[in-house]
């Protein structure tokens, strides 16, 4: 099945967040991790049902990447995957 992947305006905001930070931390960090967040998202859409569900009624997904300390929670609706964050693990989430 092909999905399409829409991510909230929360996600977004997150990102370019922490796309800025990392950009302040050296040039070219940022780029980094906003390539890191395109195959984490390339990795969901290739096989969404593959990754742990993290809330207890199993509709939130989540998967971390490798070289940033953040996660994608998405969840599957039909076939659409919607982010909802793009979330930093020392950070509760809203």
């Amino acid at each position: 099945m092909m999905y399409t992947i829409i991510i909230s305006l929360t996600a977004q905001k997150e990102e370019a967040e922490a796309y800025l930070f990392y950009e302040k931390i050296s040039d070219g960090l940022g780029e980094r991790f906003l390539e890191e967040v395109e195959n984490a998202l390339e990795k969901i859409a290739a096989n969404p049902t593959h990754y742990s569900y993290v809330d207890s009624t199993n509709s939130l997904r989540d998967l971390a990447l490798e070289k940033f300390p953040f996660v994608i929670i998405y969840e599957i609706l039909a076939d659409k995957i919607i982010v909802t964050n793009i979330h930093h693990t020392k950070k509760e989430l809203k």
